[in-house]
């Protein structure tokens, strides 16, 4: 259940209102079917929850690449005054507005407020945390750490090549060759092929690249 604490301090403006108002009264579209050389006219019934969550969705994104995260975060008034909930995608988008951003305590309050029992992150969410907090300067390795840990152990949630590709980027460039390793090394021991974007992450760190090679294989 989302609590109030996310949106204080945002609020909703006229125009957010005005696309709740126009999503809902989008109630029915119209398709033709050709069979049997009839064209048969029907009226679908729209789902104005889902589409009210994915048009706020989207402009949650696009919120976040204009570099406005809290105006993204206010996105989630036109939810409560609808009565819905953020589905898994909408509080994504919310943690990735923020962290990209470098808004890393709105998103991992976010996080923590829009994740539990009713809704759970993926490895995507995941991934994107662990990505902002390495984007700190200097990476904030105690809080990924932890996240890396809540991960598995509250959510059951393993981490997957996503999340070792983000680890890997933050080693490569923060020039950290000996966690790079040890990252690899866990990769190889869960079992985890790298993929063109965990090459692309060390590919101007050529003892890692080397590593990464030589453990898999390659």
């Amino acid at each position: 259940m989302l609590r109030l604490g996310l949106l204080e301090g945002t609020t909703a403006k006229e125009p957010l209102v005005l696309l709740r108002d126009g999503l809902h009264a989008q109630h029915l579209r119209r398709q033709q079917i050709v069979c049997s050389r009839r064209v048969v006219c029907f009226a679908e019934a729209a789902d104005p929850a889902s589409s009210l969550r994915r048009d706020v969705t989207k402009r949650i994104q696009a919120l976040g690449r204009a570099k406005k995260p809290k105006e993204a975060v206010a996105q989630l008034h036109i939810l409560a005054e609808a009565k819905l909930e953020p589905d898994r995608r909408a509080a994504t988008a919310i943690i990735d507005a923020c962290a990209r951003n470098g808004a890393m305590t709105m998103a991992q309050k976010a996080f923590d407020e829009m994740f539990g029992q009713e809704l759970e992150p993926d490895e995507i969410t995941f991934a994107i945390l662990v990505r902002g907090y390495g984007n700190q300067s200097p990476p904030a390795w105690s809080h990924i750490t932890r996240l890396l840990s809540t991960m598995v152990s509250e959510h059951s949630c393993q981490p997957d090549i996503a999340t070792f590709n983000a680890l890997l980027e933050i080693c490569a460039r923060t020039k950290d060759q000996e966690r790079g390793f040890e990252m690899i090394d866990r990769m190889h021991r869960a079992g985890i092929e790298p993929d063109d974007f965990t090459f692309e992450a060390v590919k101007h760190r050529r003892v890692l690249r080397s590593y990464l090679r030589r453990s898999s294989n390659l």
